[in-house]
């Protein structure tokens, strides 16, 4: 950090970015955890933290659906629990105010979202191919994916049962 400026890509964690300045570019960063704990929720708030500054990035979601990390993204910008919006317990005008928020304020970011529903496999090489593209057509700095252990190589899905 060189005076009161991130040098590197903001994490949204203020402590965090005073102190180190940011993720410096290259970083790998990986968040484990159990199951439950927050980990998607965390590494949104990250990619939210980037792209708000203007950081492309590219998320590679092998578990959750689009529309899921959306409204997480959604219920992040506007403050409202984002299980909330799953179990349908928001009133019309805050329900409204999530997807109105998701369209219009979440479009001008620069995000892009890799579904692994649409694709035809979990590879490491697709994943690299698609980083690679994002690199180049997007600039995209920040790749988050979720999760690790649902990549396949070689046609085997590795997970913690997986050596």
């Amino acid at each position: 950090m060189k005076g009161n400026k991130v040098v590197g890509i903001p994490t949204g964690i203020d402590g965090y970015d005073e102190l180190y300045g940011g993720w410096d570019l290259g970083n790998l960063v990986i968040i484990a955890a159990a199951p439950g704990n927050g980990k998607t929720t965390l590494a949104l708030q990250f990619t939210l933290a980037a792209l708000e500054s203007g950081f492309a990035c590219k998320v590679f979601s092998l578990e959750m659906s689009y529309k899921g990390l959306i409204e997480k993204l959604a219920s992040m910008k506007i403050g409202v629990n984002s299980n909330d919006i799953h179990l349908g317990k928001l009133d019309s005008d805050q329900y409204d105010k999530v997807f109105v928020t998701a369209k219009n304020e979440l479009r001008k970011l620069p995000l892009s979202i890799w579904e692994s529903k649409k694709s035809k496999d979990r590879s490491i090489s697709e994943i690299e191919r698609e980083i690679r593209i994002a690199v180049k057509r997007d600039n995209a700095k920040f790749f988050f994916i979720d999760y690790l252990g649902l990549i396949k190589k070689d046609g085997k899905t590795f997970g913690k049962d997986t050596d």
